[in-house]
């Protein structure tokens, strides 16, 4: 079962409750943890407070009218972000068990309001660039998909029934089968606009060490005879490719940190490039091929959402999108 909520859609309700919102898996040359799609929750601290959330609801800004924004026109209701609200913070509660009576972690309650508006903003667009393009989900695509989720919650062993699913994070059936069906749609428009699912791609090893002293004591001992294996094993820090003598596969453009991605484009097949310095520490490289492939797995999914998505913003600088609630003002 696939759940993609990309960051410039809703982040909430399905997608939070499956932990699903995080960034899409980034090939990179090394171990290096990439940051998550909603970065506030990791800076809260604390343990959870009887009230937690009802506490955090109270401290947000209300709105004062029907609606929160206009877009192109089409309002937002203030009731349907409200809720969105609180099952947004209803989610960050539970995954991250967040005292709300600490006021550090009260300082964090804007930040998810404005996270809210503008996933709300974003989706409400994407409906609407759906429409205009004749986008539309199936019922029996959506009755798929639906059932696919509902079983992977089930089986997570977290929620005794269905019903308590749905009562726990406060959500009706009509709501879910809507965000799943919103998950489908954005499929469909990353399909359309996710650029060419093939491209110029290089297959490469590297040896990344800590300093240049150390990556020329490496090119020493590969002059000397030893493997690039070899000593991928014994001096790589890169321990996502160490064990395989450095193999990073096939990758595209846009995958890799600049300084070694036009490296390994610009190296001859076959020979062993001089160090290359990057914010990681020193890249020893070594390209084994370079052609033109399908983009595949992550990969593809990476490529196609980075085209999305400049696609989508530039959609949205074409909009009229009137900010009603006006948070942090």
């Amino acid at each position: 079962m696939k759940m993609r909520i990309l960051v410039i859609v809703l982040a909430l309700g399905i997608a939070l409750l499956l932990g699903a919102c995080g960034a899409e898996t980034t090939p990179a040359p090394t171990n290096t943890p990439e940051p998550t799609a909603t970065p506030t929750p990791t800076a809260l601290s604390g343990t959870p407070a009887p009230g937690g959330v009802e506490i955090a609801m109270g401290l947000v800004n209300k709105p004062t009218g029907q609606s929160v924004a206009m877009v192109n026109g089409v309002p937002i209701a203030s009731d349907f972000y409200m809720g969105e609200l609180e099952r947004q913070l209803i989610s960050i509660t539970g995954q991250y068990a967040v005292d709300w009576n600490d006021t550090a972690n009260q300082a964090y309650t804007i930040q998810v309001e404005q996270q809210v508006f503008q996933q709300l903003v974003n989706l409400e667009l994407a409906r609407q660039l759906a429409a205009v393009e004749g986008i539309k989900v199936s019922e029996e695509a959506l009755n798929i998909e639906v059932e696919a989720t509902r079983t992977s919650i089930l089986s997570s062993g977290t929620y005794t029934d269905w019903d308590n699913f749905l009562a726990v994070n406060k959500i009706t059936e009509e709501y879910f089968r809507s965000r799943i069906s919103d998950s489908l749609l954005v499929d469909e428009m990353i399909k359309r606009h996710g650029g060419p699912t093939t491209a110029e791609q290089v297959h490469a090893q590297h040896i990344l060490v800590a300093d240049e002293e150390t990556a020329k004591k490496v090119l020493a001992e590969l002059q000397a005879g030893k493997t690039f294996e070899d000593l991928a094993k014994e001096y790589s820090t890169d321990t996502g490719s160490k064990d395989s003598g450095g193999d990073l596969g096939w990758f595209p453009r846009g995958a890799m940190v600049e300084a070694f991605e036009n490296a390994a484009f610009s190296q001859e097949i076959g020979i062993v490039g001089q160090p290359v310095q990057s914010d990681y520490g020193y890249h020893i490289i070594k390209v084994l091929g370079k052609e033109t492939r399908p983009l595949e797995g992550d990969l593809l999914t990476q490529v196609q959402e980075q085209a999305f998505n400049t696609w989508f913003v530039e959609q949205r600088d074409k909009a009229v999108i009137e900010d009603i609630l006006k948070l942090g003002q």
